[in-house]
C-alpha cells in the first residue's frame, strides 16, 4: 500500500464533490465519501464506502430470488385453491430464479469479503493523518487549555 499524499486543492475540486448539509460537510467521489461533522468538543470524521460491482449483483440476486419465492407462493395457493396442479416446469423455473438470485447475491458478497480489507486499511491510514494533522493543528487553533477529540467511527 502507497503512502498518503496531501491533495491540492485542485485535485479535490477536481475529483471530489464537496457539499453542505446542515453543518454536517461532505466530499464524495463515486462511491467513496467523506464526511465531518463537527462537534462541541472537536469534530467527528466519518468514512462511507460501498463496492460498486458488488451491490449490483448483492441487489440483482435479492430481486431476483424474492421475484422467484413470491411468484412460487402465488402459484402454491393458486394452485391450492383452483384445483389444477401447476406444471412441474414452472416449478422448476422458479426454482432456478430463487437459486440465481442466491448465486448473485452470493457471488456479490465474495466480491466485498476481498476488497473490504484493502478498503479498511485505507480508512484506516486516512484516519491516522487526519488524527495526526488535528493533533498538530490544535494548539494554534484552540489554545493551549482546549483539547482535541477525535472520534474513532467503526
Amino acid at each position: 500500500m502507497g503512502s498518503l499524499r496531501r491533495p491540492t486543492p485542485r485535485h479535490l475540486r477536481r475529483h471530489w464533490h464537496r457539499a453542505h448539509q446542515g453543518s454536517l460537510q461532505t466530499w464524495a467521489n463515486g462511491y467513496l465519501k467523506v464526511l465531518l461533522e463537527p462537534l462541541t468538543t472537536g469534530a467527528r470524521l466519518c468514512f462511507q464506502s460501498m463496492h460498486g460491482t458488488s451491490k449490483g449483483w448483492i441487489d440483482g440476486g435479492v430481486v431476483l430470488a424474492v421475484s422467484g419465492a413470491v411468484l412460487a407462493a402465488t402459484l402454491g395457493v393458486l394452485a391450492a385453491f383452483g384445483g389444477k396442479p401447476i406444471p412441474v416446469g414452472f416449478w422448476g423455473v422458479l426454482a432456478g430464479f430463487v437459486a440465481g438470485g442466491a448465486a448473485m447475491w452470493s457471488y456479490g458478497r465474495a466480491k466485498t469479503g476481498t476488497w473490504l480489507p484493502t478498503r479498511t486499511s485505507q480508512f484506516r491510514l486516512l484516519g491516522d493523518e487526519a488524527r495526526r494533522i488535528t493533533e498538530a493543528a490544535a494548539p494554534r487553533l484552540q489554545g493551549p487549555s482546549s483539547s482535541t477529540e477525535v472520534a474513532d467511527v467503526g
